[in-house]
Protein backbone atom coordinates (compact mmCIF):
# COMPACT_ATOMS: atom_id res chain seq x y z
CA UNK A 1 0.00 0.00 0.00
CA UNK A 2 1.18 3.33 -0.91
CA UNK A 3 0.14 6.69 1.51
CA UNK A 4 -1.85 8.90 -0.27
CA UNK A 5 0.24 11.51 1.42
CA UNK A 6 3.48 12.89 0.27
CA UNK A 7 6.29 13.94 3.24
CA UNK A 8 9.64 15.11 3.02
CA UNK A 9 12.24 12.77 4.51
CA UNK A 10 15.80 14.68 5.56
CA UNK A 11 18.32 12.02 4.48
CA UNK A 12 21.41 14.26 5.87
CA UNK A 13 21.50 17.94 6.58
CA UNK A 14 20.29 20.27 3.77
CA UNK A 15 19.47 16.92 2.12
CA UNK A 16 15.73 15.89 1.58
CA UNK A 17 13.96 13.90 -0.83
CA UNK A 18 10.55 15.73 -1.54
CA UNK A 19 7.13 14.26 -1.92
CA UNK A 20 8.48 10.80 -0.80
CA UNK A 21 5.37 8.58 -0.26
CA UNK A 22 5.94 5.36 2.36
CA UNK A 23 5.50 2.13 1.40
CA UNK A 24 3.71 -0.52 4.06
CA UNK A 25 3.34 -3.91 3.47
CA UNK A 26 0.60 -5.53 5.65
CA UNK A 27 -0.96 -9.15 5.86
CA UNK A 28 -3.41 -7.82 4.12
CA UNK A 29 -1.51 -6.63 1.04
CA UNK A 30 -1.95 -8.66 -2.03
CA UNK A 31 0.76 -11.19 -2.71
CA UNK A 32 1.86 -12.43 -6.02
CA UNK A 33 4.27 -15.32 -7.47
CA UNK A 34 6.31 -14.66 -10.60
CA UNK A 35 8.02 -17.34 -12.12
CA UNK A 36 9.82 -16.24 -15.25
CA UNK A 37 10.86 -19.70 -17.04
CA UNK A 38 13.83 -19.54 -19.84
CA UNK A 39 15.49 -16.63 -18.33
CA UNK A 40 18.71 -15.94 -20.62
CA UNK A 41 20.09 -13.00 -18.71
CA UNK A 42 19.11 -10.59 -15.95
CA UNK A 43 20.34 -7.87 -14.03
CA UNK A 44 19.94 -6.07 -10.76
CA UNK A 45 20.00 -2.64 -10.37
CA UNK A 46 19.66 -0.93 -6.68
CA UNK A 47 17.11 1.33 -7.87
CA UNK A 48 18.61 4.75 -6.53
CA UNK A 49 21.43 4.29 -9.39
CA UNK A 50 18.44 3.56 -12.08
CA UNK A 51 16.85 5.56 -14.30
CA UNK A 52 14.85 2.83 -15.68
CA UNK A 53 13.42 2.01 -19.76
CA UNK A 54 11.04 4.37 -20.98
CA UNK A 55 7.25 3.01 -20.48
CA UNK A 56 4.58 2.44 -23.11
CA UNK A 57 1.86 4.94 -22.17
CA UNK A 58 4.29 7.08 -20.02
CA UNK A 59 2.71 4.78 -17.04
CA UNK A 60 5.21 3.03 -14.71
CA UNK A 61 4.21 -0.11 -13.07
CA UNK A 62 5.91 -2.49 -11.06
CA UNK A 63 5.88 -5.34 -13.78
CA UNK A 64 6.94 -4.22 -17.33
CA UNK A 65 7.12 -5.92 -20.51
CA UNK A 66 9.48 -3.68 -22.86
CA UNK A 67 9.48 -4.19 -26.95
CA UNK A 68 12.49 -2.53 -27.68
CA UNK A 69 15.52 -1.22 -24.69
CA UNK A 70 18.94 -0.06 -24.49
CA UNK A 71 19.21 -3.59 -22.32
CA UNK A 72 17.44 -5.96 -24.70
CA UNK A 73 20.05 -4.15 -27.53
CA UNK A 74 23.14 -4.55 -25.63
CA UNK A 75 22.40 -8.14 -24.74
CA UNK A 76 21.61 -9.21 -28.38
CA UNK A 77 24.70 -7.70 -29.85
CA UNK A 78 26.82 -9.15 -27.11
CA UNK A 79 25.77 -12.47 -26.76
CA UNK A 80 24.67 -15.74 -29.29
CA UNK A 81 21.41 -15.49 -27.90
CA UNK A 82 19.60 -14.78 -31.52
CA UNK A 83 21.52 -17.64 -32.65
CA UNK A 84 21.25 -20.15 -30.29
CA UNK A 85 17.05 -20.14 -30.09
CA UNK A 86 14.18 -19.98 -31.86
CA UNK A 87 11.97 -17.46 -30.23
CA UNK A 88 12.57 -13.34 -30.23
CA UNK A 89 13.65 -12.60 -26.45
CA UNK A 90 11.76 -10.05 -24.61
CA UNK A 91 12.58 -7.87 -21.85
CA UNK A 92 10.51 -7.74 -18.72
CA UNK A 93 11.68 -5.13 -15.62
CA UNK A 94 10.41 -5.74 -12.12
CA UNK A 95 10.30 -2.14 -10.42
CA UNK A 96 11.09 -3.13 -6.67
CA UNK A 97 10.77 -1.29 -3.76
CA UNK A 98 14.87 -0.63 -3.51
CA UNK A 99 15.60 -2.44 -6.98
CA UNK A 100 14.92 -2.65 -10.37
CA UNK A 101 15.20 -6.59 -11.92
CA UNK A 102 15.36 -6.99 -15.72
CA UNK A 103 15.25 -10.49 -17.42
CA UNK A 104 15.52 -11.12 -20.92
CA UNK A 105 13.70 -14.31 -21.37
CA UNK A 106 12.18 -16.18 -23.86
CA UNK A 107 8.76 -16.63 -22.55
CA UNK A 108 6.59 -14.15 -20.80
CA UNK A 109 6.03 -15.17 -17.09
CA UNK A 110 3.62 -16.76 -15.14
CA UNK A 111 2.16 -14.89 -12.41
CA UNK A 112 -0.06 -16.23 -9.55
CA UNK A 113 -1.99 -14.63 -6.71
CA UNK A 114 -1.26 -15.95 -3.48
CA UNK A 115 -4.13 -16.44 -1.12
Amino acid sequence: MISPIPEDVAIDPGFAVHNAREISITPDSPRLRIYFSSVLTYQVTDDSYGFGEPQEGGQKTFLSEHTTSSYLTYVMKHTIIQETIDQDPVHYSLSLADDVIDFITAHPPNIQELL
